[in-house]
């Protein structure tokens, strides 16, 4: 694609160094400087701007990630001060809560995906993808399970049983087909 510069961003905060797009593409959540936000997104031509920027609290230290896992609310994901390495945030601030599962308490997110909820069900279904030391990690509902462990196939050689090599899942993405 093509580099677009954005205005409107306060450039104070550092580097940008994960962004999400809302759902309904109108909103962007991002981590900037280790700073967790929201701002809306307009585009004027081929001008694109970012404006109504809002700071988000997170509880954590290094942030790494940030996803939408409903159309109101962010998932955040860094290094623990203290408990879950992710958190749940809605978008106007309100409602930080660590995202409590298995052995969470333990890892340290690396990067993060999330698939927004259906906005017309209710309940608490939670379902993203992190990376924690080297290793991908699937969360959905209740259970935070390792990505699985594929085997590459072998080359074509006298010694292939040695070229049998177990690769490990990182950097999770979702997939969307249109």
């Amino acid at each position: 694609g093509q580099v677009t510069q954005v205005s409107g961003f306060p450039g104070s905060l550092g580097p940008v160094t994960a962004v999400a797009s809302a759902p309904d593409g109108r909103r962007i959540a991002l981590i900037a400087g280790n700073q967790a936000g929201i701002a809306t997104v307009r585009v004027d031509g081929e001008l694109l701007s970012l404006r109504g920027y809002r700071p988000l609290a997170s509880g954590l230290d290094e942030l790494r990630g940030i996803g939408w896992s409903r159309e109101d609310t962010v998932l955040i994901g860094g290094r623990p001060v203290s408990g879950s390495p992710l958190v749940m945030v809605r978008v106007d601030g309100t409602g930080l809560t660590q995202v409590e599962r298995g052995n969470l308490a333990s890892m340290v997110i690396s990067r993060l995906v999330a698939y927004p909820d259906d906005p017309t069900t209710s309940g608490d279904r939670l379902l993203a993808m992190f990376e924690a030391g080297g290793q991908g990690y699937n969360v959905f509902g209740q259970a935070v399970v390792p990505l699985p462990v594929a085997v590459a196939s072998p080359s074509p050689s006298s010694s292939a049983a040695q070229g049998v090599q177990a690769v490990v899942a990182t950097a999770p993405f979702f997939h969307e087909s249109v």
